[in-house]
């Protein structure tokens, strides 16, 4: 490859609850998980498995009915650094 994209993208993986709300915080505050309508409040994750794991917590804690959303972005923000 002659010359390298200066492009970087990312996946995320975000939690949405049966109802299309984001899970925005997981185990914070004695709670065991916020919901927010703005994707880009949610909490983001890096890795399928550990997306999937928290939603498989959250259906045994919670509900049943959690899903993975897959969201490709440009840049990963501070927090998953």
């Amino acid at each position: 490859m002659a010359s390298s994209s200066t492009l970087d993208f990312y996946e995320i993986w975000v939690i949405e609850n049966p109802e299309g709300l984001y899970v925005c915080s997981f185990l914070r505050n004695k709670k065991i998980v916020d919901y927010c309508l703005d994707k880009d409040d949610a909490e983001f994750y890096k890795t399928y498995e550990e997306a999937s794991l928290k939603a498989k917590t959250l259906d045994m804690t919670v509900r049943r009915g959690h899903k993975l959303r897959r969201f490709i972005t440009k840049k990963l923000q501070s927090e998953f650094c």
